[in-house]
């Protein structure tokens, strides 16, 4: 474990073995190894300059906190309906696999007719 990430713990006392293999990963990769040495530096002089001191699991949610990516939104989906003023279905894709969901009120007719848009959209015709 770098020096410098051991001094941003409050004591040595407060690093544990689980925290060295959460951020064993991201020290391995240059870039992201850069990034917590730089997050465990501000952490020290923080310290150093009389502000408040993170506990253990303060300083790792930082540390991680500068490695970390966002995560990726999940895909709205696209919405087919037979009016205006019916809510229809909504159709995501996710990979191979296609979920349609529509709420229980949806009439027979609305159901029908939101699936026709949804097979001419994905079929032709």
């Amino acid at each position: 474990m770098p020096r410098e990430v051991v001094a941003a713990f409050p004591t040595i006392r407060d690093l544990k073995e689980v925290h060295a293999r959460r951020l064993k990963p991201h020290l391995g990769r240059a870039e992201e190894r850069e990034a917590i040495l730089a997050e465990a530096r501000i952490l020290v002089a923080e310290a150093g300059a009389g502000g408040p001191r993170p506990d253990a699991n303060g300083v790792m949610a930082r540390l991680r906190g500068a490695v970390a990516r966002p995560k990726a939104k999940a895909q709205a989906g696209t919405n087919y309906r037979r009016a205006r003023e019916e809510s229809g279905i909504t159709v995501r894709q996710k990979g191979s696999k296609v979920t349609v969901a529509f709420g229980a009120n949806l009439s027979r007719d609305g159901l029908e007719g939101a699936f026709r848009s949804y097979l001419k959209d994905r079929f032709g015709g």
